[in-house]
């Protein structure tokens, strides 16, 4: 109590002492209390005697462009804001993005705080287009330049840029099938290209669905007294069964044996018997005249007939022809035969409502007289495919006679067997082809016994670089002399027209034997022959453009280049002596 006793007193008399007039010279020694506003000695101390304000000396922060200097310790603010003293955040001002059309600004840096510029922003330059990757008006090929239209994603603007040629960049047409896949074979397409006519082949692979050999198995004829059975269809080369077959119903047709002079005709599989025994048969039947294409045959008159029928057939066929003819005389000619041909021919008599058996003239020849376009019979090859009925006998056409050499070129009618031209993808020359070898030594000895050979002329085969097509520049081969050879390019153009664009050409078509067919001849049921059969690829003896392919004839008709190796039908072409007695 003593202690603040003592110390109330100190501050009356400072107070008292504050309110003494101070002397002159200490006027000015005082500070002024910002709390109560009064004036304080400074030989009072920092402490105001009158509310116990205890001065401090000021802490300044330095004035911003928003404030005057103020004290950290009391807030007391002294002098005008300083507009060069920015603090805290900054902004962007008028910022303006440069395009490809217009030119930008990096806007000003202004103060948040009082919106004054600090720095000024300058102007930014155009910037270049930003072009798309482009829209192809036509590409560029082997030989032209393409176009390519640009256009800026930004603004819009196009422009044209030239792509160079590629030689490398061929546009293949749609391909043209030089033999289709089967299920067990790999096919053949062939391209050019519509820019610089580059050729190109390429293979198919093998097509499970396309079976090109089939044959039928299990077939029964229904007959009058047994159902049939129409048979199962399979692929012989991949043995898949292709189609199965259906049963048919016995027929009510009866497969009768004819009539004769002393039994009625008879149902040789159920036994059926109908009508009544015939007449008897006419006697004495002889030829009287025959011609290049007519017979005219005489008979005896049978006592009681009432008119006589006629018919004929070639010798070998089963199948009679009516001539739809009442003879009342006892001759008959029968006209348009074919030229070198044996025929049959018949005569029933007619009595009584019944009618005999007939009587057979058979084996009656025509006069040959060979003519181009002729179908002749020589040799004999298997062509049917069963071994068991023996080889049947080739048919020729004539494509040409030398009268004065009296000889005639002949070309089998059908794609005798099926071979490639050599063995190994090389050496498209017919002088060392593996199919000329086997023309002139296996199939010749195969198709002809010794005294046929001997009709058969040996020939100087022309291969120069005249008989290939020239749009392939073929080059010359070595001539030889062959018994049986193949056509050349330049034949098959004078004998059927065969070119590169005619493939509505049916004269050049061929259709391969069942036999060939076996040994692998292709053939396309879209393209028919003149006899309306499917046609096949076969072989020419003259290069293509390349010295590992040959040419052949498509089943369209046209002139095609084919893999040495590839196996195609072959049709033997030979010349004959028409001197000897065969022709």
């Amino acid at each position: 109590m003593k202690r603040i006793r003592i110390i109330s007193i100190l501050m009356a008399l400072a107070l008292l002492a504050s309110l003494l007039p101070a002397p002159a010279a200490l006027a000015e020694d005082y500070w002024i209390c910002p709390r109560c506003e009064k004036r304080v000695r400074e030989s009072v101390g920092d402490i105001c005697p009158y509310c116990g304000y205890e001065r401090h000396v000021h802490d300044w922060t330095p004035a911003t462009c928003v404030t005057p200097k103020t004290c950290t310790i009391c807030g007391e603010t002294e002098g005008e804001p300083d507009p060069a003293n920015h603090e805290g955040a900054f902004l962007i001002r008028d910022a303006q993005e440069a395009t490809c059309q217009a030119a930008g600004y990096s806007g000003d840096v202004c103060c948040e705080a009082c919106g004054g510029v600090v720095e000024q922003g300058h102007t930014v330059p155009l910037l270049d287009h930003q072009w798309d990757e482009g829209q192809m008006v036509y590409p560029a090929t082997c030989k032209l330049p393409g176009v390519t239209i640009l256009t800026c994603m930004v603004c819009g603007a196009t422009k044209d840029r030239v792509d160079p040629a590629d030689s490398s960049r061929h546009t293949w047409d749609e391909g043209r099938v030089i033999y289709p896949a089967t299920c067990v074979k790999l096919g053949l397409v062939h391209y050019a290209c519509t820019g610089c006519g580059r050729e190109k082949d390429e293979t198919i692979p093998p097509d499970p669905d396309n079976h090109f050999n089939t044959e039928l198995r299990g077939a029964k004829a229904a007959t009058c007294a047994e159902a049939g059975y129409t048979g199962d269809t399979y692929c012989t080369d991949c043995g898949q069964l292709i189609q199965a077959g259906v049963a048919l119903p016995a027929t009510e047709h009866h497969d009768w044996l004819a009539a004769t002079a002393t039994a009625p005709k008879t149902c040789r599989v159920c036994g059926k018997i109908e009508g009544k025994p015939l007449p008897p048969a006419v006697t004495g039947m002889k030829t009287v005249t025959i011609t290049t294409t007519s017979v005219t045959i005489g008979w005896d008159e049978m006592p009681g007939a009432e008119y006589y029928s006629v018919y004929q057939r070639k010798a070998g066929e089963q199948d009679w022809i009516n001539k739809n003819a009442q003879v009342s005389d006892t001759h008959y000619t029968f006209t348009n035969l074919t030229r070198n041909t044996e025929y049959e021919f018949r005569v029933i008599v007619h009595s009584n409502g019944q009618q005999s058996n007939g009587m057979v003239l058979k084996q009656v020849k025509t006069k040959k007289n060979v003519m181009a376009g002729d179908i002749v019979t020589f040799g004999h090859y298997e062509q049917d495919n069963n071994k068991v009925n023996g080889l049947e006998a080739i048919e020729w056409q004539v494509l040409d006679v030398d009268e004065a050499n009296s000889k005639a070129l002949l070309i089998s009618k059908y794609g005798l067997d099926a071979k490639p031209y050599n063995k190994e993808y090389k050496g498209a020359a017919w002088a060392t082809c593996a199919l000329r070898e086997w023309l002139n030594k296996e199939f010749l000895e195969t198709a002809f016994t010794e005294a046929e050979q001997k009709i058969i002329k040996m020939t100087k085969v022309d291969n120069s670089q005249n008989q290939g097509y020239k749009g392939w520049r073929p080059t010359d081969g070595e001539n030889t002399r062959d018994r049986i050879f193949l056509l050349s390019y330049l034949e098959s153009n004078r004998y059927y027209n065969v070119t590169r664009d005619n493939s509505l050409n049916i004269a050049s078509r061929v259709t391969p034997t069942a036999y060939a067919c076996t040994q692998g001849a292709g053939k396309l049921e879209s393209y028919k022959t003149a006899d309306g059969e499917a046609a096949g690829w076969w072989w020419l003896r003259s290069p293509s453009y390349d010295q590992n392919d040959a040419t052949c004839v498509n089943p369209d008709g046209i002139l095609g280049p084919s893999n040495v190796s590839i196996v195609l039908c072959v049709r033997p072409a030979l010349w004959v002596n028409l001197q000897s007695g065969n022709f």
